[in-house]
């Protein structure tokens, strides 16, 4: 919209320069051009690519997301593993970072948000829609705030992942790093030096169970029963015979011997843990601090969080594991402050921010625009229009037509516009569009 009026005033004030004016204008624009491409190139990062590392990878424990450079690296235990690009949120849908799990994993999901799309290989991760899926990509964040993966590694990486892995999201770079502190459990070395000892004893404990078993059983089969000459006719309610007593113990024996036998042969010597250490004054002092702190985060209020996290680390930065969450959550709180303050504030400047993506293109961004734009001015029928527009262009055809709709209600003049409109294209076929655009009211 904005774009096409831009050209035609462009070319009325090139009339009025003459030839010399336009031919200088013209070699300054060629030298700016060739100028700013080689300082791009120069400047341009190395587009993420998908990367297998040379060694037997084991079971993914965790994933790290970067929005910044748009690639995804997946860990086992010993390092990375695969890594790939990815698409994620586009502005105004942005992926929000944090600390994530696995919760479900459907093979071939569709969306119950956006249309019915197809997200194959669906790995997600919270319940308000955010997932990670095989999904085309443009080579910039252009999802609604889900984390597109290739087609082909998203299937190959689906029945390698379990409920329960780590998925971070970070705005910039990271990477696990090796950390240690008094709390953590270490085992101890002489359990572990006489583990191998006593690995080799218990077969050789097995085999002694079950040589005393046979020997008992043996010794049992072998009592000689007493004379039925001398044996004398019990009576039908006297007790049973003292050697059948004997036999029956004997028997039981073996058996209580044998499933001891068998149980030591499995059940290794348990080992006691070492009684938990408790806190120093400053690691309490550290937790509380950050709890705090994560509960401003929690209910969005990023700007109160963000200092209570500076605090934090300027106080308790030799606290290892709360220092690093911390850096985590301030890094994401920083993120989100900037994300708000970029974004314009009355409905003009939304209006006209909402014109700009939707010339560009980024259809989520403009929608996003335009509804900020109405929850301040909710009856400016050219911010219904600019809406039914973007929403067109999404192919949310009924949504389009309702804003069309009021649109024409707030202001019927919008009609002569609407009959040459690009934009709204994909409404032609429809009947109501007709109706809405070429009826004349009684």
């Amino acid at each position: 919209m904005v774009n096409r009026l831009t050209t035609a005033r462009s070319t009325v004030a090139m009339r009025r320069w003459g030839r010399p004016a336009i031919a200088t204008l013209a070699a300054m624009a060629a030298l700016t051009a060739l100028t700013a491409d080689a300082a791009a190139r120069q400047a341009r990062p190395a587009r993420p690519i998908e990367a297998t590392a040379p060694r037997d990878a084991g079971e993914p424990i965790m994933a790290i997301v970067s929005i910044k450079s748009q690639q995804v690296t997946f860990y086992d235990a010993d390092g990375w593993i695969l890594r790939a690009p990815v698409s994620t949120g586009t502005t105004g849908r942005e992926t929000p970072a944090g600390v994530f799990a696995l919760i479900e994993k459907d093979k071939d999901h569709h969306s119950s948000l956006y249309d019915d799309a197809w997200m194959p290989n669906m790995q997600r991760i919270t319940w308000n829609g955010i997932a990670l899926h095989g999904g085309p990509l443009p080579g910039y964040a252009a999802s609604h705030g889900c984390v597109r993966m290739p087609f082909g590694f998203a299937e190959k990486l689906f029945d390698k992942t379990q409920i329960g892995m780590r998925v971070i999201i970070s705005p910039d770079n990271a990477e696990p790093v090796e950390f240690s502190h008094p709390a953590l459990f270490v085992p101890k070395a002489e359990a572990i030096a006489a583990a191998p000892a006593k690995a080799e004893a218990l077969p050789r404990e097995a085999a002694e169970a079950a040589r005393s078993a046979d020997e008992a059983k043996k010794a049992a089969a072998s009592r000689k029963p007493v004379p039925k000459s001398k044996k004398a006719t019990p009576k039908p309610s006297a007790r049973k015979s003292a050697p059948t007593q004997q036999k029956k113990v004997a028997v039981s024996r073996v058996k209580k011997t044998q499933k001891l036998a068998a149980v030591r042969a499995i059940r290794p010597a348990p080992i006691a843990p070492p009684p938990p250490r408790a806190p120093t004054q400053d690691e309490s002092a550290a937790l509380g601090a950050f709890e705090r702190a994560h509960k401003e985060f929690s209910r969005g209020r990023f700007a109160e969080a963000r200092n209570q996290f500076r605090v934090l680390l300027d106080k308790y930065s030799h606290v290892s594991e709360v220092a690093a969450r911390s850096r985590t959550y301030l890094a994401i709180s920083e993120s989100r402050l900037r994300t708000e303050s970029m974004l314009p504030r009355d409905a003009d400047s939304l209006y006209d921010r909402g014109v700009i993506e939707l010339n560009r293109g980024e259809y989520v961004a403009a929608q996003e625009m335009f509804e900020r734009a109405l929850k301040r001015e909710p009856e400016a029928a050219h911010i219904h229009y600019g809406l039914a527009a973007t929403r067109a262009r999404l192919g949310s055809i009924d949504l389009a037509l309702q804003s069309l709709q009021r649109a024409l209600d707030l202001q019927p003049s919008l009609r002569v516009r609407a009959q040459h409109d690009h934009d709204l294209n994909p409404l032609r076929n429809d009947p109501d569009f007709d109706r809405l655009i070429f009826s004349h009211p009684s």
